[in-house]
């Protein structure tokens, strides 16, 4: 960390990320925004359930379901999720709760220092991109990153709700700053801090295991057992409530199957909510009933998959990836857009993913040829690309790997400018590709595609008093 602060350029880019965080976090208080009012919204979920451990329930013996209980109701069945998750299941995102629920407790149960804690910690994951970069690149790379992640507004966006996205990102930078750590000083402790992040990263969010294939081509083979055991340290509190409670050990979430369910099955066009298909994801977990793999995960997702009509899925798979990358604002629970009608200073706010998606994607490309990068590559592909084409595409869900975006954005600009100034067309070449990437991906009326994918199918007219849970 002291290179950062030995960087003059990095200090008032680390600055000017501080102060853009804690005037929206400012802006959030003063208008009242916590969102905790909309009981549509994850955050009344996940608020309700961070109070509860808060208030001295530490097992959290009845998890409140919140929003997700039409899920229950409507999608699984009560029988149905009665059977599969028994009495005290986590609902989703264990980790991420237990986070939430030390600042309710500090703050009395104030949304509002949680999100003053999220806005902080995204600081520290731009001062987190900086040494990543620095250290698998360079230090004009370095600066680069830091500029991006500093604007990354959708990231900010997030982070100033009770909202899990940004703790997950920071998770997954701080994974990825171990895993190159420890490539380049591969002690036992450092790994064990790999492990310990690792999985402090999957009881927040399940994709981390797609993770684990790339960890023994990082981590040196006498370095496994130390990574594993972090990794055991750190799911180890979460095992043993579950035993405690009669829940299954590694049973971390409620409600994944649905949603593999639903954005694999035939007819969803890879993007956002697909309205009214109860009954259809009820037919794919029926037969996933029916066959060898039961209603498992993989169950779930080979059933979703066989009601493809041939080539079907393979076009749905694009689909993910275009929009993946195409720079749409996407409405789930927050918006960039209900962001700016919602505040006047937060009008600020812009769909920053549409500057860094395809640099980005040049970065990746390049990066695959580059050993030390691979932390950042196996990041970028599983928790990045690979949860977008398990689960489709919503700007939240792109909100986690936007840091590590960074770093392949600042590498591809840096690559494109040194070639340029040494007169080589391929400088030239890149930034053309770049912008062929950008204008391919546009979308008209970004407004139009996100309210087309809201649950309630239309935009809200009056999105201020629809998010604090005015409007019935």
């Amino acid at each position: 960390m002291h290179q950062l602060f030995r960087d003059p350029v990095a200090r008032i880019l680390l600055l000017a990320a501080l102060v853009i965080r804690l005037s929206f976090a400012f802006e959030v208080t003063r208008n009242r925004l916590d969102l905790s009012a909309n009981p549509q919204l994850d955050v009344t979920f996940l608020h309700e359930n961070a109070k509860e451990i808060a208030s001295g329930d530490l097992r959290l013996t009845e998890p409140v379901l919140g929003n997700y209980r039409d899920i229950r109701e409507k999608i699984y069945g009560p029988e149905r999720y009665d059977r599969l998750f028994r009495p005290g299941t986590y609902v989703d995102s264990p980790g991420y709760l237990y986070f939430a629920a030390l600042f309710e407790a500090v703050s009395g149960g104030s949304p509002y220092a949680v999100i003053f804690a999220q806005l902080v910690l995204d600081v520290l994951g731009c001062a987190l991109v900086y040494l990543i970069a620095l250290r698998v690149y360079g230090i004009a790379e370095a600066r680069l990153a830091l500029a991006a992640g500093a604007l990354c507004l959708e990231l900010v966006g997030h982070a100033g709700f009770v909202l899990r996205e940004s703790f997950i990102a920071f998770l997954v930078t701080a994974t990825v700053a171990a895993f190159v750590t420890g490539q380049r000083d591969p002690t036992p402790r450092a790994w064990v801090v790999a492990g310990l992040l690792w999985g402090a990263g999957w009881t927040t969010k399940l994709t981390f295991a797609l993770l684990l294939p790339f960890v023994p081509f990082v981590a040196p083979r006498k370095r496994l057992a130390a990574f594993a055991l972090g990794a055991a340290l750190s799911i180890a509190p979460f095992v043993a409530r579950n035993v405690s409670l009669g829940v299954r050990p590694l049973e971390m979430s409620a409600t994944s199957l649905q949603v593999l369910a639903h954005r694999n099955m035939a007819g969803y066009r890879g993007y956002g909510e697909w309205v009214g298909q109860h009954d259809r994801i009820r037919s794919v977990l029926d037969a996933a009933d029916g066959s060898w793999l039961g209603e498992s995960s993989a169950g779930v997702l080979a059933a979703a998959i066989e009601g493809h009509e041939r080539g079907g899925y393979v076009k749905q798979l694009g689909a993910k990836l275009f929009w993946f990358f195409a720079p749409v604002d996407f409405y789930n629970n927050i918006s960039v857009a209900c962001l700016r009608l919602a505040s006047p200073v937060l009008a600020v706010c812009v769909v920053w993913w549409g500057v860094l998606s395809p640099f980005a994607l040049l970065g990746f490309l390049a990066a695959l040829r580059r050993r030390e990068a691979l932390p950042l590559v196996a990041a970028f592909a599983t928790l990045g690309i690979g949860t977008a084409l398990l689960s489709g595409v919503y700007t939240r869900y792109r909100v986690p790997i936007e840091p590590v975006a960074c770093v392949f954005f600042a590498s591809a600009v840096v690559e494109a400018a040194r070639r340029i100034r040494a007169r080589r067309p391929s400088g030239f070449a890149i930034v053309a590709l770049a912008l062929a990437l950008r204008i391919g991906t546009e979308q008209p009326g970004p407004d139009k595609v996100h309210a087309a994918a809201w649950v309630s199918g239309t935009f809200p007219e009056q999105p201020r008093d629809y998010l604090l849970g005015r409007l019935r």
